[in-house]
């Protein structure tokens, strides 16, 4: 079985799954791209052929179809290889939610949700607090948050032990206070300054 899926792979597996792919299907997904490439023809002929370089890709086989006319589809490994990821993702999603739900939480809100930027896909246990008003601060993993009214948020693979997620979470909630804590303290200093620039008492 592969192991190592190619972008390129992906791509067909996407497009075609398990289905007979045609010449003609072919050109409606890659017409684009071919294109981008220098392509000149108006509709899939050699040079689109000669492009796409069936022949150099093993992982694509022919397949006739009822009537003999040409077409091709996903060899039988590359569809086995990505079923087998996908049930990998199924049990990884079960195992984040199993996740999320052992956690409490006192700001802010546990959810899962998939990393499309990773190459294979990954579930993520997100915590994310999103606070009704403006406090400044710096998020709660260090990075620095451009507005004062954007989240606190972070997150982690569904592999995490649940009781170091709850630690992250209380360490995140405590952090949040120290930030409201000290907005608390600016505004009464800046009341302090307002009070006596007006004459307050």
């Amino acid at each position: 079985m592969r192991k190592n899926l190619t972008k390129e792979m992906r791509a067909y597996w996407h497009y075609f799954g398990v289905d007979r792919f045609t010449k003609q299907d072919l050109w409606r997904f890659f017409m684009g791209r071919y294109y981008d490439s220098g392509g000149k023809e108006s509709w899939p002929k050699d040079d689109f052929m000669r492009w796409l370089a069936l022949e150099r890709k093993p992982w694509i086989v022919p397949f006739s179809g009822p009537r003999g006319g040409e077409g091709w589809c996903l060899s039988d490994d590359l569809v086995a290889a990505f079923r087998k990821e996908e049930g990998l993702l199924a049990e990884q999603k079960i195992k984040a939610e199993s996740l999320a739900a052992s956690v409490r939480t006192r700001l802010g809100v546990v959810s899962v949700r998939e990393d499309f930027l990773a190459q294979q896909g990954q579930w993520l246990v997100e915590w994310m607090f999103r606070p009704s008003v403006p406090i400044p601060g710096h998020d709660v993993g260090g990075r620095w948050r451009s507005e004062p009214g954007d989240v606190f948020i972070f997150n982690v693979k569904p592999d995490v032990a649940p009781d170091e997620l709850q630690t992250l979470i209380n360490q995140a909630e405590a952090r949040i206070q120290e930030c409201i804590a000290e907005e608390k303290g600016r505004l009464e200093q800046s009341l302090k300054v307002l009070d006596s620039l007006g004459g307050g008492e």
